[in-house]
């Protein structure tokens, strides 16, 4: 996914690496959460959606990964958009 995102090694191709990350993530790896996560915060290879973007950054910090950016982006959701992206992190299971 991270070769597809940047194009090292073959053509550049952002929406073919958000699969890649979105397989990942759901099959619950956390770094495929985190990469996810920021597709989804900055709207590169998929429709920028921040509850979406914070769902998968919430599971991937759950998981023991840090990003100190997705937090400040996390800090700056409504109260009812950070609850629903925490309601959607807590439906993904647990590695």
């Amino acid at each position: 996914g991270i070769m597809l995102f940047n194009g090292d090694g073959t053509a550049k191709d952002e929406v073919a690496a958000a699969k890649l990350f979105q397989k990942a993530a759901r099959i619950g790896n956390p770094l495929g959460a985190n990469r996810l996560a920021r597709l989804y915060a900055t709207g590169r290879g998929v429709e920028r959606n921040m509850v979406e973007a914070m769902k998968w950054h919430l599971f991937a910090r759950q998981n023991g990964l840090k990003d100190e950016w997705l937090d400040a982006q996390l800090a700056t959701l409504s109260p009812d958009e950070r609850r629903a992206a925490e309601a959607a992190a807590r439906q993904l299971s647990p590695i």
